[in-house]
């Protein structure tokens, strides 16, 4: 089999080219200046095809945005759908050049101010019983949970975001922005654990997504359930029925959270 050299990066093409021209690195370097300066002033003008109705269900979507073109900084291609529908418009159609798709910055990942903001969005849509939302929300929420856990370990975070992204994470402490199965819930009435099942009440991380205990923690999800959360419980049932009698059900939680209040974790 014959060996082919490695092909050589754009850059030092363009400076062998220069050099059999006879022309200096200085030249080649200016070059590039003028490739940089065409893809801002490519990235300034409304041009790029974009989606105006959302292309599946349950999707974040400015209904708003009725443009069918928009800057290349305001887009993101159609593999971050589900990321970033909420912020950004959404290419209509494919880039297959690798160049083009640095000079619209789209080989960085969706950026963490984003991707919480799509987060907060997704919970506050209405809940559905369909099967199909369940399903959808199944899939794309994972994907963000770990879009969103990659973006915070990242070592250089994106130096114009000015806090807002931590401004963000923290008003999603008070915001439906855990997934439960059947719809997203506050993470004050949540823990990655717990011995008993005290829905529609308090609910417990499922087991596909005890993996993001590190996200999950810093939106405010427990360990476990606390004495407070408990407590709160038994006095919205208490307020819930106060001039009637419990159900049975009802009734066997109570007794379940009385006898857990009182074990040696609680005390």
């Amino acid at each position: 089999a014959t060996l082919l050299a490695p092909r050589p990066t754009r850059g030092k093409q363009r400076g062998s080219l220069m050099s059999m021209f006879g022309q200096s690195d200085a030249t080649a370097r200016e070059a590039d200046m003028e490739v940089s300066t065409f893809g801002d002033e490519l990235s300034s003008i409304s041009w790029l095809p974009v989606l105006v109705d959302p292309p599946e269900s349950y999707l974040p979507w400015d209904a708003s945005q009725t443009s069918v073109v928009a800057r290349s900084d305001a887009v993101r291609p159609l593999g971050d759908l589900w990321l970033a529908s909420s912020s950004s418009r959404i290419l209509d159609g494919q880039v297959q050049d690798q160049s083009l798709t640095r000079v619209f910055g789209w080989h960085k990942p969706v950026n963490l101010y984003a991707l919480v903001t799509q987060l907060g969005a997704l919970g506050a849509l209405d809940s559905s019983s369909e099967m199909s939302y369940r399903q959808t929300m199944a899939l794309a929420v994972p994907t963000l949970y770990r879009s969103i856990d990659t973006a915070l370990a990242s070592p250089a975070p994106d130096a114009a975001d000015d806090g807002a992204s931590e401004a963000a994470l923290e008003a999603l402490r008070e915001q439906p922005c855990i997934w439960v199965g059947s719809g997203f819930v506050r993470p004050a009435v949540t823990a990655l654990v717990s011995p008993l099942s005290l829905q529609p009440h308090l609910y417990v991380v499922s087991a596909d997504l005890q993996s993001f205990g590190s996200l999950l923690r810093r939106l405010g999800v427990r360990d476990r359930f606390g004495s407070s959360q408990l407590v709160r419980l038994l006095e919205d049932l208490a307020f819930r029925h106060a001039s009637a009698p419990l159900d049975s059900a009802s009734l066997e939680m109570v007794l379940s959270v009385v006898q857990q209040l009182a074990s040696p974790q609680h005390q």
